[in-house]
């Protein structure tokens, strides 16, 4: 357990003492040594996340059917990055450029009437990246579109001016001093960063690295973090209308590659019904069980990283591109 308290603490001649004695248990209690009085101050929590995904594995593909909806839903997930990672700036600028108020994808998505919106995220805390598309009009449309916007910049068709990446960094810079501009939201602060494995002067830092990011600095991140949300080897799954599940499926196939897997409404209960599968596996015998046919199955020409590895960045970070195109 983290305790965390906020207060003027310069009032008592020893905080930590007086702290510590007043909330670690009885003497009586056997205490980890990590955890007693005379041990120094722990680092911040590491370790923590939400999930984790395999690179280098063949990502799978789902579409549900639900009678509950009009529009289309669709997430797609790939590995991100951690909180003092050097390409964490260059990510949060590339991807405020992209998804910005008259930017490329409020233009061509929700502008052209695709969808109704749509994000790009990078946590830390799951250490992924995401795309999604949220009550899409053209799920299909909208997700070719938004490839080919990364598709143009990181194939060099289209560039970033240095006023547009300016503007990028300065709302980038706004959104993290704005989250501490009150005592409650600061204090706030201060007891999360403990979980998430950021000092006390992670503000000061990230501002640092934002302001030193260039137009090369946010290429390579839409190469190596972006790109790869619309490549095989990406998790994508997808929600829509009854009546549209064979349509999505094919579309997203078309995308992908792989085999899409589709779910109907009135299979969505067994298909998570994790409970079932964990007391069928303790009952089985040790005859290997056979390859679900609902796993995805390259096709020729797709599988994962087809898509990816055209656009490998070659900046000074990542080296040259591999000759045999891994």
């Amino acid at each position: 357990m983290n305790l965390f308290v906020a207060a003027d603490l310069t009032a008592l001649p020893s905080p930590y003492a007086t702290l510590a004695a007043g909330v670690l248990p009885p003497p009586k209690f056997t205490l980890h040594s990590s955890h007693a009085p005379h041990a120094a101050a722990v680092a911040p929590l590491e370790g923590v996340s939400l999930g984790l995904i395999t690179s280098g594995q063949e990502g799978q593909a789902v579409i549900a059917s639900l009678s509950a909806v009009e529009s289309h839903f669709l997430i797609s997930t790939a590995p991100g990055l951690g909180v003092y990672s050097e390409d964490h700036a260059p990510l949060r600028v590339a991807i405020e450029y992209l998804t910005a108020l008259e930017g490329d994808f409020w233009v061509k998505l929700r502008g052209a009437g695709l969808t109704y919106s749509y994000f790009l995220r990078a946590s830390t805390d799951s250490q992924l990246v995401s795309f999604g598309l949220f009550k899409c009009a053209d799920m299909i449309g909208a997700y070719t579109a938004a490839k080919q916007i990364i598709v143009d910049y990181a194939s060099g068709k289209s560039s970033i001016s240095e006023v547009d990446l300016d503007g990028a960094k300065s709302t980038v810079t706004y959104s993290i001093i704005s989250s501490t501009s009150t005592r409650l939201s600061a204090a706030a602060s201060a007891w999360e960063s403990s979980y998430e494995g950021k000092g006390v002067d992670y503000g000061k830092w990230l501002l640092t690295q934002v302001g030193a990011v260039s137009i090369a600095d946010v290429l390579h991140a839409v190469k190596k973090y972006i790109v790869p949300l619309f490549d095989a080897s990406a998790n994508l799954a997808a929600v829509c209308p009854t009546n549209k599940l064979d349509a999505g499926a094919h579309g997203l196939e078309a995308a992908l590659g792989i085999s899409v897997r589709k779910l109907q409404e009135e299979n969505l209960y067994s298909a998570f019904d994790t409970a079932a599968e964990t007391a069928a596996a303790v009952t089985t015998t040790t005859v290997p069980a056979p390859v679900p046919a609902s796993v995805p199955v390259v096709k020729p020409g797709g599988g994962a990283f087809s898509f990816a590895k055209q656009f490998k960045c070659e900046c000074p970070k990542c080296g040259p591109a591999d000759t045999n195109g891994v």
